[in-house]
């Protein structure tokens, strides 16, 4: 609401995999917004599933690559645990955005994917990359990887950790966006 959005607007919402710190606030949809399509990844947990159709939600699993409409699809879950589906969404003139939630599959594999199954160009890639807990050449290699395919923009939020965060700060300035609650 601070935004200014409302939410009954909603046309869909993409859950990119089954973590309570992802899907908590989806309770409220369901209140205010009953049998709002919820996309998530096709072998996501059962007990989740369960939780989300209590919440008077209407789920959708996706198998494959997903265009929702032009310029937006949603990238297939890759073998990881948890199952974890991202979005690619185009902007016309620079390149592609991919929104992940935590890169539970690797981030450079969620970006490899989305350039195999839509033939996109990355510009940027924003979410979790689950770092917190790995080296820094762990870090480095993910960074490089993503430079190798084409990524400008590195973008590590939630879950990322620090150490990514500091390597892309010092080592690659240019390719590194500070990203927050507020950030535009």
């Amino acid at each position: 609401m601070e935004l200014g959005k409302n939410l009954t607007d909603l046309d869909y919402v993409i859950l990119s995999h089954g973590h309570l710190d992802h899907y908590g606030g989806l309770e409220y949809i369901g209140e205010i917004k009953p049998n709002s399509s919820v996309y998530i990844p096709m072998n996501m947990v059962g007990s989740v599933k369960d939780i989300l159709i209590n919440m008077d939600l209407e789920l959708i699993p996706i198998d494959i690559t997903t265009i929702l409409t032009s310029g937006i699809a949603i990238i297939r879950e890759l073998p990881s645990s948890p199952e974890e589906i991202a979005l690619a969404v185009n902007i016309e003139g620079v390149g592609a955005a991919i929104i992940d939630g935590c890169s539970h599959p690797g981030a450079e594999n969620i970006v490899e994917k989305s350039i195999q199954d839509l033939g996109i160009s990355p510009y940027l890639v924003i979410g979790g990359f689950h770092l917190w807990l790995d080296s820094v050449s762990f870090a480095e290699n993910t960074v490089l990887e993503l430079l190798d395919l084409g990524v400008k923009k590195i973008c590590p939020i939630h879950c990322s950790g620090n150490l990514i965060r500091e390597y892309i700060q010092e080592n690659y300035p240019g390719n590194y966006v500070e990203g927050c609650v507020g950030t535009t």
